[in-house]
């Protein structure tokens, strides 16, 4: 209950700002971002170099976490205990574990801890920072520079909206970061100082907002009041940051309202099938396509309309492998793409049997009569080899022609074109129509004698 105490003012101090639509934010500069995709849902002035404060221990958190034993013992230094402002009150020589430090960190947002942090994993504050610029860039936080892992003002330390965003959800991934900023007090253990033990969590966005998952406060006179906060509702996970807000809290429910409310999240899982296509000479002749990884993204519900997906597939020849690449599915928004993912093939297709069969005349085939190249013959016959699928387009004119005399005689329409079949191995076949090739004497070769035709046993 205690969570839940300031919901109904946080609720309250939401409508009056308005989340339908566009969210009225008081912050100097904020952002929303999807966890799953990272795209920007809202954005003002995200990319504006401004003081983080203590939103800067997000940093120096996932560090710690990635690169310390939580069970590791620190010794504090001079350096650490006579660091300003908010603190856990650490003495000289006193050792405290890894873990409870990050607590006193996060919750409290101690600057004691968080020097004896850097100190204890890098050797000091200066190689610290290395680390956490490095860090920085490599998470493609491209304008954000940090000289200290605690965010007291320096003209020197800033970072964006946008930076402290890519920060914080790189950071959500963090199962046991994500329990520490999730947890509303922790009860450290020390060697001195038994009378402070009792970590609170100054986070009230954990109080006032249902789906919240906390992350960090910050404040400094420079930078103002400013919140990197984590939401996760109907399995979607939402990250803002607001720098410089007269009403943190505020802002930062009214960013997660217009999330949730106003957009909504598409998905394909991977191995969807997405669709077929032609393989040429595939047994069978089509193939499904799945998609190779998730495909997940978020469009703002009134204008779902506008977006689409298509399957640009590539031209297939068989064999073909369960796996093999066979092109892309296309996000677009209008015509925009928006982003795409892998396809490939779900089943292995084997290679249809290519024919190259001798046909002989049939006795009562008629030869050429006018010269030409072609065989025109009311039947031609040849022994199958294996067993084939004969298709139409071993017909050509000439077999329209044949079709004409066919009716004129009475005798229908009913050439090799139109009848479809199969035929087993060693069966003779007599089709009625024209084969394509050249004559050599009274046989003729034709290439791919395939889907229509009748036959004959």
């Amino acid at each position: 209950m205690h969570r839940w105490s300031g919901a109904i003012l946080g609720w309250l101090i939401a409508l009056a700002l308005g989340w339908a639509g566009t969210p009225q934010v008081q912050a100097r500069a904020a952002i929303l971002m999807d966890a799953a995709t990272g795209q920007v849902l809202y954005a003002k002035n995200a990319h504006k170099p401004l003081p983080p404060a203590s939103i800067t221990k997000v940093m120096t958190a996932i560090l710690v976490l990635e690169r310390c034993d939580l069970d590791a013992v620190v010794k504090a230094s001079k350096r650490a205990v006579n660091t300003e402002a908010s603190s856990m009150h650490l003495r000289v020589g006193e050792e405290v574990k890894v873990r409870d430090l990050l607590y006193a960190l996060m919750l409290r947002s101690a600057n004691d801890a968080a020097v004896a942090l850097a100190e204890h994993t890098a050797g000091s504050v200066e190689a610290f920072a290395e680390l956490m610029n490095e860090k920085a860039q490599s998470l493609g936080a491209k304008r954000t520079r940090f000289v200290n892992p605690h965010g007291l003002h320096d003209p020197r330390h800033v970072s964006t909206a946008y930076d402290l965003a890519l920060i914080t959800r790189y950071a959500m991934e963090n199962e046991t970061f994500r329990a520490i900023v999730n947890a509303p007090y922790y009860i450290v253990e020390r060697s001195v100082n038994q009378d402070d033990l009792w970590m609170v969590n100054k986070a009230k966005f954990l109080q006032e907002y249902p789906y919240a998952e906390g992350v960090k406060t910050g404040y400094t006179n420079q930078a103002g009041y400013c919140f990197a906060g984590s939401a996760y509702r109907d399995g979607r996970r939402l990250i803002t940051v607001v720098l410089n807000s007269p009403q943190r809290v505020g802002d930062t429910i009214a960013l997660m309202e217009h999330g949730f409310t106003d957009w909504e999240r598409i998905e394909l899982p991977a191995g969807e099938v997405v669709g077929t296509v032609r393989v040429e000479s595939g047994d069978p002749n089509q193939v499904a396509l799945r998609l190779g990884e998730p495909l997940v993204w978020v469009v703002p519900k009134a204008q779902r309309a506008r977006y689409r997906w298509k399957v640009l597939a590539e031209p297939l020849s068989a064999p073909l492998r369960r796996g093999d690449p066979a092109g892309w599915l296309v996000v677009y928004r209008d015509e925009k793409t928006l982003l795409k993912a892998p396809v490939s093939v779900a089943q292995d297709v084997a290679r249809q049997p290519r024919l190259s069969l001798e046909i002989r005349r049939h006795p009562c085939a008629r030869g050429p009569q006018d010269g030409s190249e072609h065989v025109r013959a009311d039947r031609l016959a040849c022994k199958l080899p294996g067993r084939a699928t004969l298709r139409d387009d071993v017909f050509d004119g000439c077999g329209r022609e044949l079709r004409e005399r066919r009716k004129k005689r009475g005798g229908g329409d009913r050439t090799g074109a139109d009848v479809a079949g199969t035929a087993a191995p060693g069966a003779h076949l007599v089709g009625i129509g024209q084969g394509r090739g050249a004559v050599h004497g009274d046989n003729f070769r034709v290439f791919d004698f395939t889907r229509r035709g009748r036959f004959h046993r």
